[in-house]
């Protein structure tokens, strides 16, 4: 395997997993919105609580 090989693999390989602990970490720091306490189902902002589209 040559050196360029070498290089372009590290490089990929640092890529993927950079892209997936950044992702883990935007993830972990990304909070959900509260809850309404109104709503027994935990459905906050639902417009159609029965599912159904008709």
């Amino acid at each position: 395997m040559s050196i360029d090989a070498i290089i372009m693999f590290i490089v990929a390989i640092a890529l993927i997993w950079g892209g997936l602990a950044m992702a883990i970490i935007k993830l972990r720091q990304h909070t959900d919105p509260p809850a309404d306490p109104d709503d027994p189902d935990g459905a906050a902002g639902s417009e159609n609580p029965g599912g159904s589209r008709g």
